[in-house]
């Protein structure tokens, strides 16, 4: 949902990733920020415990940091030297990195319950998966579903800051799962619609590698 805002702010996008490039930062590093600051911000949820509320504040605004500069990286990438799959494939990578820590420390630290927990890692892991697959196959899967990452530890870094942990797990669990449902029959009608060689010799290299 968030994807489709995000075409309406490219204009201040862009300019924070000029001001960046222009200050020596490549959108690598950017990507390397990112996954650092969500690394604090994990750390920061799992200290809350012991060294009090300040911690959570802490956490939340790092997380939010994280989210911020994971949407300017792309844009530098843009400006600077056009789409890399090499960098797609790090920041994708270094996303689910920041997800799953946070989430895991939450649950570390006795923040939320275990299930809530288990099933927001589960579960924003199987949005992952999903687009992954579909995008595999031809199919674009961006700005399909209700809650995509972006909005997943928006949520929970809003929830953070007004002492709602738990809640903002619970629904990142829920909009995980709506999304990754939204995403199965999204792809499940395209794919129907459209199946030719190509697409099925992709499914039989993918289900050959999957086995």
């Amino acid at each position: 949902m968030l994807t489709k805002l995000r075409r309406l702010v490219n204009p201040v996008l862009d300019a924070a990733a000029s001001t960046l490039l222009s200050l020596g930062l490549t959108a690598d590093a950017a990507t390397a920020l990112a996954l650092l600051l969500g690394l604090f911000s994990a750390t920061s949820y799992y200290l809350a415990p012991t060294r009090g509320d300040s911690m959570l504040f802490t956490a939340s605004i790092l997380l939010l940091a994280s989210g911020a500069l994971d949407a300017i990286d792309g844009a530098m990438a843009r400006m600077s030297r056009g789409p890399s799959p090499l960098g797609a494939f790090i920041d994708s990578v270094a996303d689910r990195v920041t997800e799953v820590v946070v989430l895991g420390a939450i649950v570390a630290a006795g923040l939320c319950s275990i299930s809530w927990g288990f099933l927001a890692i589960a579960s924003s892991l199987l949005v992952s998966y999903a687009r992954a697959r579909s995008e595999s196959l031809g199919l674009p899967m961006e700005g399909v579903g209700l809650g995509e990452r972006a909005e997943r530890m928006v949520v929970l870094a809003v929830a953070t800051l007004f002492g709602a942990i738990e809640l903002g797990v619970a629904l990142v669990a829920i909009l995980a799962i709506i999304t990754f449902l939204q995403r199965v029959v999204y792809a499940i009608r395209r794919l129907s619609q459209s199946p030719t060689a190509e697409v099925e010799q992709v499914v039989d290299e993918g289900d050959a590698v999957a086995s």
